[in-house]
């Protein structure tokens, strides 16, 4: 069986799947159907701002996508919803988990008696949608609050960097926030060993943009982290609330200290927390029971009768 994946990869000869790979390419076979092309089955998954952002500034952009006969993959329950009210039939979507090779994260269980520095760490493109100046706003109370030190480090970068760095000198929390930049995932994986909590206040941009499902979630996970985050997208679907992490609401700083600061109290959750967080990344969100979940899926199409 051929697979062609997305369209700089133009078809070139027998009945193949096509698997397009984010929302706006998907669009393409609609157009490639109306011309007479003789396109063998067809997926299209999409990923989070082609479904938001983009939905936004063009309301009916997947009218003529929903009409294929394609199979819509999308990251979360969530995402499953919003793709059935703009219109697609419930019928031809599935759920289908990014995920990552958890085998490059080595599992620890998190314990912590005051003896050192608490580390708390965020991965991250420094976008809007990521929410770190709310976690940096919050580093400001933790730091007075909690009863031990910390250091809070954030490995990425992005065009909010100096916006960001601007916001952790105006706080004056400089000497705990620190910016490491990007990382190779083989450093990423590291410093998360390092860590003791890990944390992702995901909001909603201005121009709508959300996230999926964070692929630096199911990471965090399955090296055993506690998990900080939002209720936001297809998140609360990742961590269980109260079990493998904790969630607040999109923009509150003062939910989010107060999660931080309950989490630092209660260390002796920590290890429960990870194990819990680990099996559901290892069950989930891993690379290749996914690989071959898609494989399935391809199998089952190329064996189906599609235009």
């Amino acid at each position: 069986m051929q697979v062609f994946t997305n369209f700089r990869l133009l078809w070139d000869g027998p009945r193949g799947l096509v698997h397009a790979h984010l929302g706006w390419h998907g669009t393409h076979i609609a157009e490639l159907k109306r011309a007479g092309w003789p396109l063998g089955p067809s997926v299209v998954s999409f990923y989070g701002n082609d479904l938001t952002g983009w939905v936004r500034k063009k309301p009916n952009m997947y009218d003529d996508l929903w009409r294929t006969k394609s199979l819509f993959l999308v990251l979360s329950e969530h995402m499953k919803r919003r793709v059935v009210a703009l219109g697609c039939n419930p019928s031809q979507v599935k759920v289908h988990h990014l995920a990552t090779d958890t085998r490059r994260f080595v599992f620890r269980e998190r314990r912590f008696d005051g003896s050192q520095a608490l580390k708390l760490l965020t991965v991250a493109r420094l976008v809007e949608k990521k929410g770190i100046e709310y976690a940096i706003k919050a580093m400001q109370r933790v730091a007075k609050e909690a009863p031990c030190d910390i250091n809070y480090q954030i490995i990425g970068d992005g065009p909010l960097r100096d916006q960001l760095e601007a916001i952790a000198t105006r706080l004056n929390v400089t000497d705990i926030v620190t910016f490491s930049g990007a990382m190779s995932l083989k450093d990423v994986a590291t410093e998360m060993s390092k860590a003791h909590i890990f944390i992702l206040p995901s909001v909603t941009a201005i121009d709508g943009d959300q996230e999926g499902t964070p692929t630096v979630i199911a990471e965090a996970m399955a090296c055993g982290l506690p998990v900080v985050s939002t209720f936001h997208a297809g998140i609360s679907e990742m961590v269980d609330h109260e079990k493998s992490g904790v969630l607040v609401q999109e923009k509150d700083v003062d939910a989010l200290v107060t999660a931080i600061l309950n989490l630092i109290k209660d260390s002796d959750s920590w290890p429960k927390m990870g194990r819990l967080g680990r099996e559901k990344a290892a069950m989930e969100f891993d690379l290749v029971q996914q690989t071959r979940a898609l494989c399935g899926l391809y199998r089952s199409l190329a064996d189906g009768d599609h235009d």
